[in-house]
């Protein structure tokens, strides 16, 4: 598809070795969100972004979902980080259990946490006012589940017009696309992927690959991971690789209620 305008807090049984800013260690053994550091810049990015300025950045859409765990663990391994542009209800309700715990074990690993639209809608053929209510469903659950509102902004199928990049800077959005695609999404295997990335990879890349598309944590972002590597560059979120800040506010875990259905 043509591209077109888009700390794993060190706990131990002493709680101690914490990340600064990520989380608190209580004495139970659970923890609880404090406020991150924001880095870079809160103004967002005018227009749409499509690589990085520096580092390369490998981002996943569509969840929460079931492979998170493994997406995670991939960077871990690496030492890199990584971004999730995720939905309110696609691949399952965001107010579940388990994605709620998946949400919360990414955002605590230090990965960031973008806005996908509450229901992956191509937001090119919505007014502005009904891409408004898929922004603020979003908004709420994720204030509610992890205390953030979200900073970075992806569009479904990379579908977006002017207009809708001019009301997503308005309301604090940086809207960021690709300068790769994986093309796992559309049923490419990880060997067809692999072409692609090697054949296009530089050392400020900006890579759209989906945590949803079972061989993709499994088989293919390793091997995207172990190329990277062969490159030299660093593996970050997307807000570190544009310095900027990855959220417009960072609060408080919320406390699970009637209201955490979608």
């Amino acid at each position: 598809m043509a591209t077109i305008f888009s700390l794993n807090p060190a706990i131990n049984s002493g709680c101690t070795n914490l990340q600064i800013g990520q989380v608190l260690c209580l004495a139970t053994g659970t923890t609880t969100a404090t406020t991150p550091i924001p880095t870079g810049t809160s103004s967002p990015l005018p227009g749409v972004q499509t690589t990085c300025h520096h580092d390369v950045a490998i981002t996943f859409d569509d969840g929460p979902y079931i492979y998170n765990s493994i997406v995670r663990s991939n960077f871990a391994a690496v030492n890199g980080k990584t971004t999730f542009f995720v939905n309110g209800n696609n691949f399952g309700c965001i107010y579940s259990v388990e994605n709620v715990a998946i949400l919360r074990a990414a955002y605590e690993a230090g990965h960031t946490i973008g806005s996908h639209t509450w229901s992956h809608i191509d937001i090119s053929t919505l007014s502005d006012a009904q891409t408004g209510v898929e922004l603020d469903r979003l908004e709420v659950a994720l204030g509610k589940i992890l205390g953030i509102k979200p900073a970075l902004f992806r569009p479904p199928y990379g579908s977006i017009n002017s207009r809708n990049v001019a009301y997503l800077n308005s309301r604090g959005y940086t809207v960021v696309e690709w300068d790769i695609d994986t093309q796992d999404s559309l049923g490419a295997n990880p060997g067809t992927s692999m072409n692609i990335v090697r054949a296009q990879a530089t050392s400020h890349s900006l890579i759209l690959a989906h945590e949803t598309v079972p061989s993709t944590p499994l088989t293919l972002t390793p091997q995207i991971i172990q190329h990277i590597g062969t490159l030299g560059a660093r593996l970050v979120t997307v807000d570190q690789c544009l310095d900027i800040a990855p959220y417009q506010s960072v609060g408080s875990y919320g406390t699970r209620d009637a209201s955490w259905v979608c």
